[in-house]
């Protein structure tokens, strides 16, 4: 699995977000981090994460808040670096992985793919109901594939065959409660297929607040993260 996470600032959920990862995280996997210009205690944080066998860090690079092309940097970057693997996924940094996040994840998409799924989220999307279900097969670590409209930036598991077809992403969507995925994820339901998230979820979004200013799915997670020491 190629990894590439987005960083902007907020140090302890990027610290949450690293220390996370590399616990719960099974191995075969690389990672490329992207910095967006953050401030000097999160470069340092990243300049510590760079050291990792598995990691490299794209540093200062100049976004002007277009998130989308911060992201399609990365995973430029990461296919460069590292070679492509079987799957890509992108993260933001407000998140917390729990353990064998990624093998459930991608137990979950393998399934989900023979019923038309192309995009899998490791959260549910905040912004859109989802119209769908897929049960998970029998002894399984997930319960169902929920259908959407659009999968949440902060957790996106695909080929590179799709991100092929269908990327790079666009900058932020004009509208309330769209993110810059919203028009990939589109794309990809206009040609039949479909996009979902796996649950119960195995991404923890940390983020303090939605769009509509209510509190995140995780965020009592914030509580936890300034016990956790990185680097």
């Amino acid at each position: 699995m190629n990894i590439v996470i987005l960083v902007k600032d907020r140090p302890a959920l990027t610290r949450q977000c690293i220390t996370t990862l590399l616990e719960n995280t099974d191995p075969p996997y690389t990672v490329t981090i992207v910095d967006d210009e953050s401030k000097p205690e999160t470069e340092f944080m990243l300049k510590m994460a760079a050291r990792q066998e598995r990691i490299t860090v794209l540093r200062n690079v100049k976004s002007k808040g277009i998130t989308g092309q911060v992201r399609n940097l990365g995973v430029y970057w990461s296919r460069h670096y590292w070679g492509k693997s079987d799957l890509l996924y992108l993260s933001d940094n407000d998140v917390a992985f729990t353990p064998h996040w990624n093998t459930t994840l991608i137990d979950a998409y393998c399934w989900s793919k023979t019923q038309g799924v192309r995009l899998l989220g490791g959260q549910n999307h905040p912004y859109h109901q989802h119209t769908d279900s897929i049960d998970a097969p029998p002894h399984s670590a997930w319960q169902e594939v929920r259908i959407y409209g659009a999968v949440a930036g902060t957790s996106q598991l695909m080929t590179f065959e799709t991100w092929d077809k269908y990327g790079p992403l666009d900058a932020h969507a004009a509208g309330v409660c769209q993110s810059e995925d919203h028009k990939f994820c589109q794309q990809i339901v206009k040609d039949g297929y479909r996009v979902g998230a796996i649950w119960p979820h195995v991404v923890i979004d940390c983020g303090i607040h939605q769009t509509d200013g209510s509190l995140s799915v995780g965020h009592e997670a914030k509580a936890r993260v300034e016990g956790i020491i990185y680097g």
